[in-house]
């Protein structure tokens, strides 16, 4: 369809986030596309 998209970056005055929390965010994104398990329940224990 000829979309694209660009990432924009937004000042917020806020620290970076740090890798680790970036890494563990890709992690869980990858096991939630490749199994469908959110984590949701684990908040439960």
């Amino acid at each position: 369809r000829g979309l694209n998209s660009i990432p924009l970056e937004v000042p917020s005055g806020r620290s970076p986030e740090p890798i680790q929390k970036t890494i563990r965010d890709g992690v869980r994104a990858v096991i939630w596309l490749t199994t469908g398990y959110t984590g949701a329940s684990l908040g439960d224990r």
